[in-house]
């Protein structure tokens, strides 16, 4: 009995002893042998995240005779590798000799100016100016000057000199005359000034003077407006746009200084606007352009109710250039500081 104990004991030990050997021999799971060469803890549900459930399927090799007879020859690949350049470099040099042929066909675009609509007329100065054209327009805005006869020897200038009279200062008390590279300061009395200049009836066309601001010159503003004071026809005329491109969108009937007293010529800008100047007659809506040049309204008594002097379309001022008060309302309004004003 003694004998049987000891030998189920034996076995059971050496069944353990097998089953334990067994156990220690099973592979552990690749991410838990990295994790613990890392240093890192391991833990048991990572080990899912390696699990393969439907392992890559292994990809057939091709037996070298297949690869070649699908494969073409080093020869061939070379032949048509030269022939692809051949049609590529064909293939370039047509676009290149098209897109020479569109450039010689199609105008050059100016850098930084709008392209040219046809319906919008003048858009930009893309060329030269018509020349036909140029001296036709050239006829209609030729400078309103006003030119005195010397009638004494005064300020370096002789008698029976024609001078140009550039501006005055106390209602033709002084006068700043011109004459060559010979500029200064003379007294009224010394100048025979001739009458007052009628008003010119011919109107240019809206393309025509769009024309001369954007191609025959190149008028620049601070601001969207530029404004032609036209003396010779007595008209403010107001452009919208920009540089090389401005559009005409108001011509407004004037009335501006008579031969004594004349509206100073040349370019100007805005400089600043009040509601009403005057005591015994006033004038509303005034913008200054140069020293004491404004455009403003026409005349009103003190109270601003009646009108005093409504006329305008010709020479009628000391200076400053009126407008009906709808319209000097409208610059009042519209125009702001910095819009350059041309006066010819």
């Amino acid at each position: 009995m003694k004998k049987a104990i000891v030998f189920l004991v034996i076995l059971l030990a050496a069944i353990v002893a097998v089953l334990t050997f067994k156990i220690m021999q099973r592979p552990m799971p690749e991410s838990t042998e990295k994790e613990i060469e890392q240093g890192e803890e391991y833990k048991p549900e990572d080990a899912k995240q390696d699990i393969i459930v439907n392992p890559p399927e292994k990809k057939e090799e091709k037996s070298s005779d297949e690869a070649t007879e699908k494969e073409p020859a080093a020869d061939e690949k070379t032949e048509e590798k030269e022939e692809s350049e051949r049609e590529d470099s064909n293939r370039s040099v047509g676009q290149e000799n098209d897109a020479s042929e569109q450039a010689k066909q199609e105008p050059a675009k100016e850098e930084g100016r709008p392209d040219s609509n046809p319906k919008d007329g003048i858009s930009q100065k893309d060329s030269p100016p018509d020349e036909e054209r140029a001296a036709r327009i050239r006829e209609q805005v030729k400078p309103s000057i006003v030119y005195a006869t010397m009638k004494t020897d005064a300020g370096g200038f002789k008698k029976g000199e024609k001078v140009e009279i550039v501006r005055d200062k106390g209602n033709g008390a002084r006068y700043y005359v011109r004459l060559g590279n010979k500029e200064g300061w003379v007294k009224g009395g010394t100048l025979s000034i001739p009458k007052d200049f009628a008003t010119l009836k011919d109107r240019m066309s809206k393309e025509d003077m769009e024309y001369f601001v954007n191609v025959m010159n190149d008028f620049d503003s601070k601001t969207k407006y530029f404004i032609w004071i036209d003396l010779a026809r007595q008209l403010v005329n107001v452009f919208e746009g920009e540089k090389g491109n401005w559009k005409l969108i108001h011509s407004f009937v004037c009335g501006t200084g008579r031969n004594p007293t004349p509206t100073i010529r040349g370019t100007f800008e805005v400089l600043e606007r009040g509601r009403q100047f005057g005591n015994k007659t006033v004038a509303k809506n005034w913008v200054r352009f140069y020293d004491s040049y404004l455009m403003h309204s026409i005349l009103y008594n003190s109270s601003g109710k009646k009108v005093v002097d409504g006329t305008l379309g010709k020479r009628v001022s000391h200076g400053c250039v009126r407008l009906s008060y709808d319209d000097s309302k409208w610059i009042y309004n519209n125009i702001p500081n910095g819009t350059t004003v041309w006066v010819n």
